[in-house]
Formats: C-alpha cells, sequence, structure tokens
C-alpha cells in the first residue's frame, strides 16, 4: 500500500473563513462604483444637453404668438364626425 504524505505549509493554506464577507464586500464596491460612473455618465451624457436644448428653446418661444397662429390656421375650419 503506497502512503501519501502532504506537507502543510501554513503560509500557503487556503483561507476559508471570512472569504464571504470579503467577496460581498468587494462586490458591493464595485457595484456601488460602477452605478456611480454609470449616474454621471447619463447625468453629463443625456440630462445637462437636454435641459441646455429646453433652456435654448425656451429662451424664444413665444406661446401667445404660436396659440393665435394656430387659432388663425384652424379658423373657418369645422369638423364633422
Amino acid at each position: 500500500m503506497i502512503m501519501l504524505v502532504f506537507d502543510v505549509n501554513t503560509e500557503m493554506a487556503v483561507q476559508l473563513r471570512g472569504g464571504l464577507k470579503k467577496q460581498v464586500m468587494r462586490d458591493l464596491v464595485v457595484a456601488t462604483t460602477l452605478g456611480w460612473a454609470a449616474g454621471a455618465a447619463w447625468w453629463f451624457g443625456v440630462a445637462q444637453p437636454r435641459r441646455t436644448l429646453y433652456e435654448n428653446f425656451y429662451k424664444n418661444y413665444d406661446a401667445k404668438a404660436v396659440a393665435a397662429s394656430m387659432k388663425a390656421s384652424f379658423e373657418g375650419k369645422h369638423c364633422s364626425y
């Protein structure tokens, strides 16, 4: 019968305690970082440009003039069902 002898080196032993806690904490840090990065990318890539477009559009927008032109275009037209 052959007997196998393993020399267990304590420096190279696999650490079994606390592994799940370390993995969960690392995953939380990575998820939080990626979430903040995606939120910042959306804010500066989509929300801010859209806001400036709306601001520039409504600087020169005259709602009363648009309403008057719409009213003038529909005057004399009747809807019959």
